[in-house]
């Protein structure tokens, strides 16, 4: 089997679970409310038809097969990354999924804090379609580009998403080639008020935290407003800069933990935001590193630099035991619902390829830069990083107050792994724990067992979870 791309490992993972210097932060005079009103991001000096001109003519030209050519027109840093090979395996691979472009539908805009995303919609000769979104940087050249996954959009805002009850800002989390756009929360009325930082789990998530009819993130920015609780969320690395992480030396911190101790010096030195109340919270993933952010941000910007920290869906055991967990009980749910032999046959692949690629991690050869031989997942360096980590025997050393939250609906992070959390903390008395009834991996109500497939119906986070946050941010 040939080497996948980080994407690809992304998106398994994504399936399967789901440091920068500070910065200074322009504000404006207050509003006629007395409120302070945060500066805009310089807008982009191109117009859209220059770059609409631009994006079409680096997708013609890779169609051509003139890769050439179309890494002319990219960026200094994403040059950097990405040599003709580079550029000509992405389109031979966007190829084989999709089939080759033959006609643009659309092209839409969108102007964020650090990239104005061009995204242009194609079919294909076999009568499908994709999306492709060209990044530019505000020097007019093409600096990322990213396929999204085409969910159907079925989000509808939870019913205490109240208009006038917040407000929300584009900012930059970080800077320099990997600076993230991201969206401040804050509550109506005067500040400061405590934040809180929301970290992803695996996969190129966008701020929402966007998986089909649920928004989680989006749902637990406004919902934290409502209850006098600001929030911070942004694109993930692997989104907001795909091509240049796939081609790049990528572990967990450069995936997940720079980025949000980026936004934690950021929220430091940001108007309306009690620097002493600023607070942290991960998702799946993002979850089961929260005690590596928590011990690099208290090693970059002070012992006082969080004031706590939740988990919500964080697996308790290590990665690759929970993939390989997830394959084996893929497996017996096909068998169990009745799947055909076809459909059987398929995830039986699927498990045995992971199983010889988990035994060879395991091994205590494993090396950081070449893995073993016959290890073809990408990235080598983010296996050796992570394999073996159980985020409770590092919590265990730490003091912070931490709140971990569990569905008991969960096909992904099983309940369990509650358990394993609070094994691993019994001697700490300053963790709260609550395990939900009917909540899967979202953090959605399912009445039904969750497979996953229920994921792209319209839900929302319980009103109950986001109060059970705020309660507990306002104990400590």
């Amino acid at each position: 089997m040939k080497k996948t791309k980080i994407a690809a490992l992304s998106a398994l993972a994504a399936v399967l679970l789901a440091g920068e210097p500070m910065q200074t932060w322009a504000a404006d005079a207050a509003d006629s409310a007395g409120q302070t009103r945060l500066a805009k991001p310089a807008p982009f000096p191109a117009s859209t038809a220059d770059d609409a001109a631009q994006a079409k003519r680096f997708v013609a030209l890779m169609t051509q097969g003139d890769a050439k050519s179309a890494r002319g027109l990219l960026s200094h840093n994403l040059r950097k990354a990405v040599n003709e090979q580079a550029l000509e395996t992405w389109m031979k691979d966007v190829t084989a999924a999709y089939g080759k472009p033959k006609q643009l539908k659309k092209i839409a805009f969108e102007d964020t804090a650090v990239h104005r995303n061009a995204e242009l919609t194609y079919t294909t000769a076999s009568g499908g379609s994709f999306a492709v979104t060209v990044r530019f940087d505000r020097s007019g050249r093409i600096d990322d580009l990213l396929i999204p996954a085409l969910y159907p959009n079925a989000y509808e805002p939870p019913s205490y998403d109240v208009p006038g009850a917040y407000r929300e800002w584009e900012i930059t989390v970080g800077s320099g080639t990997f600076a993230l756009p991201g969206t401040l929360t804050v509550p109506a009325g005067k500040g400061p008020f405590p934040v809180v930082v929301l970290v992803h789990g695996s996969g190129p998530n966008d701020r929402d935290d966007s998986i089909g009819g649920a928004k989680t993130f989006r749902d637990l920015a406004v919902g934290l407003a409502g209850q006098g609780v600001a929030s911070l969320r942004y694109e993930k690395r692997t989104r907001e800069h795909a091509l240049k992480t796939e081609h790049a030396p990528f572990t967990v911190r450069e995936e997940t933990v720079d980025d949000a101790v980026s936004a934690i010096a950021k929220l430091r030195q940001t108007p309306d935001i009690d620097r002493d109340r600023i607070f942290v919270l991960g998702h799946s993933q993002g979850g089961m590193l929260i005690p590596r952010i928590v011990k690099q941000a208290q090693t970059k910007l002070g012992a006082s630099s969080l004031r706590g920290a939740m988990v919500m869906a964080g697996p308790s055991v290590p990665i690759e035991d929970m993939m390989l967990r997830q394959y084996e009980d893929m497996l017996k749910t096909a068998r169990q619902n009745g799947a055909s032999s076809q459909q059987i046959k398929n995830v039986e692949q699927q498990l045995a390829f992971f199983r010889s690629q988990y035994d060879l991690l395991k091994f205590p050869l494993f090396s950081e830069k070449n893995g073993l031989n016959g290890f073809v997942l990408p990235h080598p360096e983010w296996w050796f990083d992570f394999r073996n980590y159980k985020s409770g025997e590092l919590a265990a050393k730490q003091t912070l107050p931490m709140l971990i939250l569990q569905g008991d609906n969960d096909m992904q992070v099983s309940p369990d792994n509650l358990d394993g959390w609070q094994k691993a903390l019994f001697a700490r008395d300053n963790i709260v724990y609550k395990l939900y009834p009917k909540l899967n991996h979202l953090f959605v109500r399912s009445e039904t067992q969750s497979t996953g497939a229920e994921y792209m119906l319209p839900g929302n986070v319980p009103i109950e979870v986001v109060e059970d946050l705020a309660e507990w941010i306002a104990e400590q």
